[in-house]
């Protein structure tokens, strides 16, 4: 996410984690609770409330949620962000106007491209390891035996394998 500058987990416990975040180019930073949710598909965050001062913000929470794609079509997946921020009132109503504007659909036009990237290193893990499955099963077959004979041959004890 290109309007996160830097990340710093500060503590977790049980399924939440405290961490701070620097966020814009105005380098403001955040602290938050994070909670996380993997059976029902959610991350829920908010302020930490154990941080002191809030500093920008009033209120920010909300919750991303992971689902099936409704069209059931394997390995595709929708991502939901539902968020309530407000500020204090120091903030002038056209700074809160520009961030509504460009900060808030940059939260999520960072998740498919992001997850395009993580599928296609998966995609390119399990072509490499065909390929390696295909490269022993022909160096074994070339030893004059298909693969699965000569794994059989070593389960039953009998005769060398080579």
């Amino acid at each position: 996410m290109d309007t996160v500058r830097e990340v710093r987990l500060l503590g977790a416990r049980g399924p939440a984690t405290h961490a701070e975040f620097v966020i814009s180019r105005f380098r403001l930073l955040v602290r938050v609770l994070l909670t996380a949710r993997p059976s029902a598909g959610t991350v829920e965050f908010q302020l930490d409330p154990t941080a002191a001062g809030a500093g920008l913000f009033k209120e920010a929470r909300g919750v991303w949620y992971v689902e099936p794609a409704p069209e059931g079509r394997a390995g595709v997946s929708r991502v939901w962000l539902v968020a309530s921020l407000r500020v204090q009132r120091a903030v002038p109503g056209f700074l809160v106007d520009y961030a509504a504007a460009r900060a808030l659909p940059r939260a999520t036009a960072w998740v498919k491209p992001a997850c395009e990237r993580v599928q296609a290193a998966r995609d390119r893990e399990a072509a490499r390891r065909a390929a390696a499955a295909a490269a022993a099963a022909a160096t074994a077959g070339a030893h004059g035996a298909p693969a699965n004979a000569v794994v059989a041959r070593r389960r039953s004890g009998g005769g060398n394998a080579a």
